[in-house]
């Protein structure tokens, strides 16, 4: 039997009590709306709300109100309301890692501030090691990275909560374990970085260069994940595409990660960016230069093989004729089924066929009975290959109606797989 509004407000109440000190300062604050709408007595003089709830909560907001800060103001969103207080870095009013701005990075600024000449990638690790939370932390654009010879920041375990690594070069760093949800991580460098069982939920990865990475344990990722903005107006999800040879397998790799959680929707958007990256990767293979390239070097690796001009250049040829219609059947399969996965485009594709088909049975007089109506419900019967036998062709376009009729099969077998491929995945 379902509750009435003054027990179901009743039970929101009690479950909200019983919160572990409210885990995120937005709990608190729905809180006191809630009583200020459900426990007044002017508005709900009969809601059932017992008073000891009504005063713990209000207590612990007051709490929360009342707080000073004796250092850096900044509260983090965890599940203790106590402020950051780490010492103010002087010309603001919050500390070293809360403040806002990039000129703190100067080394002279941090000595002031920590009283050694310790880098920036060696102040993050020592906050974590020693167990301090760097929750809400501006290091936008900071070079915490590493590469083949040097390791990047340790920020294994590391609490990011929030924090803004926006255009951050954190490369070969290891984030195994690290907490960053809702951190913005836009255009952040992540290349062979260590991202096992970290949690990205709710964080921004819009543009951010992976390379060689391993997903495996990860929780958080989906599609909304790598949400950004286009022309400021126009929502795209993809990561940085500069390199569309490591961009391949990154996405092949988030295919995996999705079908291994069945989410179907997430790894078909992986797998359609992983095709176009695909396209753009034979687009830069069309350089002059290339097929001859590579040609020669295969000539000096084959043994017993000397340098001929003209078959070099007989072989460029080919390889470059070769790309040209892989690029051309990529833009086919594109902008017809969407690389399998747009069972809609398909759809979009086959009225455009009836439609134009429809046209030149009417154009031509191909069908005994006029009008564009009549030759649409002939194109339609044709496309579908019912064959109501009620119109047929003259006997010179029998060829034309005959190949609307293939198309059509094969438009809706591509329909029929690419909509299975969405429901069912990829096994």
């Amino acid at each position: 039997m379902p509750h009435s509004k003054r027990g179901q407000a009743r039970l929101v109440a009690v479950a909200l009590a019983r919160t572990d000190a409210f885990e995120h300062l937005w709990k608190e604050v729905c809180v006191m709306k809630f009583l200020n709408k459900f426990g007044s007595k002017k508005r709900s003089p009969n809601l059932d709300i017992p008073k000891e709830i009504q005063e713990a909560l209000r207590a612990k907001m007051q709490e929360f109100k009342d707080a000073k800060a004796t250092g850096c103001p900044y509260r983090p969103f965890s599940k203790q309301v106590d402020f950051c207080n780490r010492p103010l870095l002087e010309g603001s009013n919050l500390c070293f890692w809360h403040t806002p701005n990039t000129a703190k990075y100067d080394p002279q600024v941090m000595k002031k501030y920590f009283g050694d000449s310790r880098t920036l990638k060696e102040a993050i690790e020592k906050e974590v090691a020693g167990g301090a939370s760097l929750a809400g932390a501006y290091l936008v654009n900071a070079a915490i990275g590493g590469n083949w010879f040097e390791r990047g920041v340790n920020l294994s375990g590391a609490r990011l909560e929030f924090a803004n690594l926006s255009g951050a070069h954190v490369s070969y760093a290891s984030l195994k374990g690290a907490s960053v949800v809702g951190a913005k991580l836009e255009n952040t460098y992540l290349s062979d970085a260590d991202i096992r069982d970290a949690n990205f939920s709710h964080a921004c990865l819009y543009n951010a260069k992976f390379r060689g990475n391993d997903f495996t344990g990860v929780k958080g990722l989906t599609k909304e994940s790598f949400r950004g903005w286009k022309w400021e107006f126009l929502p795209e999800h993809r990561i940085l595409e500069e390199y569309p040879d490591q961009s391949v397998e990154v996405y092949r790799s988030l295919v995996s990660y999705f079908t291994a959680k069945a989410a179907l929707d997430d790894a078909s958007w992986a797998a359609y960016r992983g095709h176009l990256a695909q396209r753009q990767l034979l687009k830069q293979s069309l350089s002059p230069i290339t097929p001859v390239v590579q040609t020669l070097i295969q000539s000096h690796f084959v043994p017993g093989e000397t340098t001929n001009i003209e078959r070099l250049t007989l072989l460029s040829y080919l390889r470059r004729a070769s790309t040209i219609f892989a690029l051309f059947s990529s833009y086919i399969s594109c902008y017809t089924f969407g690389y399998g996965e747009k069972p809609f485009r398909v759809v979009f594709v086959a009225g455009l066929v009836i439609t134009v088909y429809a046209a030149l049975f009417n154009w031509l007089h191909a069908i005994s009975e006029p009008g564009f109506w009549n030759a649409l419900y002939f194109s339609t019967v044709t496309f579908t290959t019912l064959g109501y036998g009620d119109l047929a062709p003259r006997r010179e376009f029998r060829l034309l109606a005959a190949s609307e009729a293939l198309v059509g099969v094969v438009l809706i077998g591509l329909f029929l797989f690419t909509l299975s491929r969405r429901a069912v995945g990829r096994g």
